[in-house]
């Protein structure tokens, strides 16, 4: 499991890499540089899976949305986060009810920045992801000494 990065952009940072039908130039976006690129401009993903056929395009668009979903999970929304309140005297320790506790009171689901997601014709909107706390993975620890917790999602499933 790798941990959770918080990210305090609206979108998500992680790049992306991936090629577009026979291309054999690799392409490396994030969510954000997604975001930012004028869909009308030649260089754009929209504008290039637009003019793609369709059955390159579709093959495409499911490998480019699985892989910003799978970016975007490894991500979390920083933005209004406090994870400084659960506090004790350096060195005593708390126990995994203490720390479930205050986790699921405060922290039960985290949202990802938001990911790219195209349709079959090239079209983009931008979508997020719950995260929810896995309360059965939690365990005491010392105050002062990092801990972690662990959050899930569902798998990534192909849009219809």
């Amino acid at each position: 499991m790798e941990p959770l990065t918080g990210v305090d952009s609206e979108y998500g940072t992680a790049k992306v890499t991936f090629k577009l039908g026979d291309q054999s130039k690799e392409i490396q976006l994030s969510a954000g540089d997604v975001a930012a690129q004028k869909e009308s401009d030649k260089d754009s993903l929209v504008y290039q899976l637009k003019h793609m056929d369709g059955t390159a395009r579709k093959a495409a668009v499911e490998q480019i949305n699985a892989d910003f979903y799978n970016a975007a999970i490894k991500q979390y929304s920083s933005k209004g986060v406090v994870l400084d309140k659960f506090v004790g005297t350096k060195g005593s320790t708390y126990s995994a009810a203490e720390l479930g506790t205050y986790l699921n009171d405060n922290l039960s689901t985290l949202t990802t920045p938001k990911y790219p997601s195209f349709d079959a014709d090239g079209n983009v909107t931008y979508k997020t992801v719950t995260l929810h706390l896995l309360m059965g993975d939690i365990f005491g620890g010392t105050y002062g000494t990092p801990t972690g917790a662990l959050y899930v999602c569902d798998a990534y499933k192909p849009e219809a």
